[in-house]
């Protein structure tokens, strides 16, 4: 049998351009339009929990790649940016989205092996595969 999972969010419509994003058991989120679109600032918008999305998703699974292929680092981030433009029709959209782990790693000998996990993450992270837009990935790895 096939393993089939749901996520549920519930939004709640806030003053203008806002609303709050509630789940069961997780903290609430205030989201906005960003001020460009008419939100304002300070708040998360459906733009940066898009990126957030694709980012998080590509740092769980290279932890779980290199917990699997057994590669001790001492740091890793990474930085997400989205492209937001429009296309067809004047439509907005996002056409890429520009992922840069970065890893730091204590000898030499790792960065192949690191690099090769960085591309077997991207390669599985199911929120960058299930886009419409490119992600690509400009990795940096620093030996300490």
């Amino acid at each position: 049998m096939e393993k089939v999972y749901y996520y549920k969010v519930e939004g709640i419509k806030g003053d203008g351009k806002n609303a709050v994003l509630k789940e069961e058991g997780l903290i609430p989120l205030d989201a906005s339009s960003p001020p460009e679109f008419g939100g304002v600032s300070g708040k998360w918008t459906p733009e940066h929990l898009f990126v957030a999305s694709v980012v998080s998703c590509y740092i769980m699974t290279f932890i779980s790649v290199a917990n699997a292929m057994k590669i001790e680092y001492e740091e890793m981030k990474c930085e997400g940016t989205g492209t937001l433009k429009p296309t067809e029709g004047n439509k907005m959209e996002f056409v890429e989205v520009v992922l840069k782990p970065y890893v730091v790693v204590r000898s030499e000998q790792l960065k192949e092996k690191v690099l090769k996990a960085i591309k077997v993450a991207h390669d599985h992270c199911l929120v960058a595969r299930s886009l419409k837009s490119e992600v690509k990935i400009e990795p940096e790895i620093i030996v300490k």
